[in-house]
């Protein structure tokens, strides 16, 4: 087993840890350029946001090499779709309720 761990460490030494914004790692070729990247949240948070490679739940990053089509949308709200293009900054979008909400007096309420 002695023998065997200096083999194991080999194809690490030719790699980097890389932080990510969310406090997450990983390991990435020194050679290897980064990939651009742009954190993208919604108020209200928690949308799902959907792109070519996947979902996630705002706030999300997304690493892109390229324009790439997105789409956040949660219940209650129109979605909204967007075009994130290379060199992106990160970005906070608005949703808008699906109805209209008016105000309500107490004396209009049915008894409970």
């Amino acid at each position: 087993m002695k023998r065997l761990l200096p083999l194991l460490l080999l194809p690490l030494a030719a790699c980097q840890t890389v932080s990510l914004p969310e406090g997450l790692s990983f390991a990435r070729p020194k050679d290897e350029a980064p990939v651009p990247g742009v954190v993208i949240d919604s108020l209200p948070t928690g949308a799902t946001l959907t792109y070519p490679h996947g979902e996630c739940l705002t706030p999300c990053r997304i690493d892109y090499g390229m324009t790439v089509e997105v789409q956040i949308a949660k219940l209650g709200y129109r979605p909204v779709r967007l075009t994130v293009p290379l060199g992106a900054k990160d970005a906070v979008i608005e949703l808008r309720p699906v109805g209209r909400s008016t105000a309500v007096e107490e004396e209009s309420l049915p008894p409970l």
